[in-house]
């Protein structure tokens, strides 16, 4: 039995580690490809990047990644969207007027829409001559747009887009109720 990679099994071993290290360095393509091919510009790092990605083998090396990832945080699909939901749901109004201890107190799911928090208390000397504590809360929460456009990522709702504006259109494809709308768009109306 022959030792020795061939060249094919040291470039996929090449790619795996790119993979590797792509997941390790906060996913920055560039970086992880420059790792191991130092000599390249940025733009050429990413996109080899992007040429790694298409191999099948690869794939399939990335999709193991992130269900390994996934195991690991013990996190599913269905908990980020209904995360993504109390996000897009939430109601800044009912923060108004609550105290520290208030604040403390919300369920954790309505504390989670909260990105951050500034408190500022200052005393200040009315015209009465007496002493007051002003507090001021600037509460931001998550950005909702954001939210809903990674559920629509999530969901799917973008398909439908992306394929409207793909080049090709391949009637052959379509399924019986698409078909009828594309006769629809095509027959002239009287």
């Amino acid at each position: 039995m022959d030792d020795k990679l061939t060249h094919t099994d040291m470039l996929k071993e090449e790619h795996f580690a790119i993979i590797d290290e792509y997941f390790n360095n906060g996913y920055r393509q560039d970086l992880a490809v420059l790792m191991y091919r130092p000599h390249l510009k940025p733009s050429t790092a990413t996109g080899m990047f992007g040429a790694i990605m298409k191999k099948d083998d690869v794939r399939e090396y990335v999709m193991d990644k992130r269900a390994h990832l996934r195991a690991k945080a013990n996190i599913e699909p269905e908990q980020v969207i209904s995360e993504l939901i109390t996000w897009v749901y939430s109601d800044p109004t009912q923060f108004i007027g609550l105290s520290a201890d208030e604040v403390k107190a919300l369920p954790p799911e309505t504390k989670r829409c909260i990105q951050t928090i500034n408190h500022k208390k200052n005393k200040v000397i009315g015209k009465d001559g007496k002493e007051r504590v002003n507090e001021i809360w600037d509460i931001k929460l998550v950005d909702k747009n954001k939210a809903i456009e990674i559920l629509n990522k999530m969901l799917g709702f973008y398909a439908l887009d992306n394929r409207q504006k793909a080049s090709v259109v391949n009637v052959e494809s379509l399924n019986v109720n698409e078909l009828k709308v594309l006769q629809q768009i095509l027959t002239p109306k009287d």
